[in-house]
């Protein structure tokens, strides 16, 4: 299990590195660290451990399964896709003069790219599952994940403090928006670690000088990571970041006084009621600021809207397949649109020029779902709650962040979530012991 955990180890601290080297061959390496770590780690889980995956791992099967299951019906030519497959295929067709089965994808290479970057994030959830479900990696886990994001909060900080171009705006959107969002993240994570030794501190009285200084240790420090992160989303300049990052803390503080003062979960329902009022709230308020599409309305770098509209324009219910915004990009292109916009504006856009607004919805309502069986789960579990309901804050805030930048596709972050997401459900239920 050492190697298993050394090799989970190896694939969180490239967060940073593929911040800014991205590519193929990262994701070839990324296979081949995973595929090692899962055959090692399935080998050496103990018969309570595997007792307790047991509860978790066939709800993920079936979440899992949608995605590969719409990628492989985009990818595909066959007769039933004929009438849903996009125009090109229709005009290449003409210009050859033989006819031939169009697929709904317009890139088919770049789709089963997106499959393969898709089963990646999938190994890494399931990795990180595995090898949480021991308490002790569990928090080791929570602290190397919270030091990752820290790390890309700073190179944020770095970048603009010294006014470089690295993680600028106009030359690397895609990498700001995954550091942003790497700092948002960081901010539940650190919050989270906060609640974790305070939580240490009440349980073990036996010493309490001694966890006393621990306590102050551990806080100091965790507040030292909140600070980087804050500094990093102040400097970012986005209001959806900003409201992402609070909507994730609140969702995290806000099962933790329901919890101290033992309100129960009539009380919980309530609070979380109260917050998806004040969200929505927020959202309706700004509704009327402009007659841009919603999934570009509160992009960070707005001048690349114009090419994402006319896209989700002329497309259809199943999108153009997954991995293609960039192919469309110069067909959509108008002569007066800057040379730099081939990022989409938002995550929320890519997804639905690639996948159609029915799918982009849906997945909207499903991450809503997960958000609340974490919840529901940290109002379950007796300690060590802040696992579930922080993953809880992660989904909350990534749905957000999905509508502000195009950073939640990226590598990077689909590695920090993967590892949140599977030491959430890892502990969302209480070790079964034999």
């Amino acid at each position: 299990m050492l190697i298993a955990w050394l090799f989970l180890v190896e694939l969180i601290g490239m967060a940073p590195i593929v911040l800014t080297f991205d590519g193929p061959l990262t994701l070839g390496v990324e296979f081949a660290l995973l595929a090692v770590a899962l055959v090692i780690a399935a080998t050496s889980l103990k018969p309570n451990e595997v007792a307790q995956l047991s509860m978790v791992i066939p709800g993920i099967t079936i979440w899992a399964a949608v995605p590969p299951i719409v990628m492989a019906f985009q990818v595909f030519p066959l007769p039933i896709t004929s009438q849903l497959s996009n125009s090109i295929w229709q005009s290449a067709s003409t210009a050859l003069s033989q006819p031939f089965l169009g697929s709904i994808s317009v890139d088919t290479g770049s789709t089963l790219l997106s499959l393969c970057r898709y089963f990646a994030w999938l190994g890494v959830l399931l990795l990180t599952c595995t090898l949480a479900v021991d308490r002790q990696r569990a928090e080791k886990i929570l602290f190397l994940i919270t030091a990752v994001t820290t790390v890309m909060a700073l190179m944020l900080i770095t970048n603009d403090v010294l006014g470089l171009a690295w993680l600028g705006k106009q030359h690397d959107p895609v990498g700001r928006g995954e550091a942003l969002d790497a700092a948002v993240l960081g901010i539940i994570l650190s919050s989270a670690c906060v609640v974790r030794a305070y939580e240490r501190f009440e349980t073990r009285q036996a010493d309490k000088g001694h966890f006393t200084h621990r306590l102050g240790a551990n806080v100091l420090i965790c507040s030292g990571t909140f600070a980087a992160c804050a500094t990093a989303i102040a400097l970012g300049d986005a209001g959806n970041t900003l409201f992402a990052a609070a909507t994730g803390l609140a969702t995290l503080l806000g099962i933790v006084f329901v919890r101290r003062l033992g309100l129960g979960r009539l009380g919980g329902l309530a609070v979380a009621l109260l917050g998806c009022v004040l969200a929505l709230w927020t959202v309706a308020a700004t509704m009327g600021e402009g007659r841009s599409d919603f999934t570009v309305r509160f992009a960070a770098l707005p001048s690349s809207n114009a090419i994402a509209e006319r896209m989700l324009t002329g497309d259809k219910w199943i999108g153009t397949g997954a991995g293609t915004y960039h192919a469309l990009v110069p067909i959509y292109r108008e002569p007066n649109d800057p040379m730099e916009d081939w990022a989409p504006p938002t995550a929320a856009a890519e997804m639905a020029v690639e996948w159609g607004r029915p799918l982009l919805w849906a997945g909207a309502i499903a991450a809503v779902v997960l958000g609340a069986i974490l919840l529901r789960a940290g109002m379950n579990r007796g300690r060590d709650s802040f696992y579930a309901v922080a993953g809880a804050g992660t989904v909350v805030s990534s749905l957000i962040l999905a509508f502000g930048n195009p950073g939640l596709f990226g590598t990077s972050v689909l590695i920090v979530v993967g590892a949140v997401l599977g030491l959430a459900l890892a502990q969302s239920r209480s070790r079964v012991t034999q």
